[in-house]
Parts: C-alpha cells; sequence; structure tokens
C-alpha cells in the first residue's frame, strides 16, 4: 500500500510506502522529509499532534 499525500500548497503529492509489520528505514525517511521540505522536528511535532 502506498499512502499519498498533498503536502504542498502547489498540488505536488509524495508517495509513502506503507507495509505492515515494516518500518520505514531511515535513509527512505530523510528521503521523503526532504521532498515534502520538512524537517525532522517539524514532523515529530506532526504526529505527535495527531496522536493527541
Amino acid at each position: 500500500m502506498i499512502a499519498t499525500s498533498n503536502l504542498n500548497p502547489d498540488g505536488r503529492s509524495t508517495a509513502i510506502p506503507l507495509h505492515r509489520g515494516e518500518i520505514i528505514g531511515a535513509g527512505l525517511m530523510s528521503k521523503i522529509l526532504r521532498d515534502i521540505e520538512m524537517t525532522r522536528e517539524e514532523f515529530i511535532d506532526l504526529i505527535s499532534n495527531k496522536l493527541r
């Protein structure tokens, strides 16, 4: 399964692979964050807020 998200105001989307029981590696996660122009800290804040 692949999740896509339109996080960019210009309509670009980023595909994030989702496989049950697997963890996204650090290298791929860094690439995804670069693609969406988000820092690691911004991502952690985002998911922390979503889990509340």
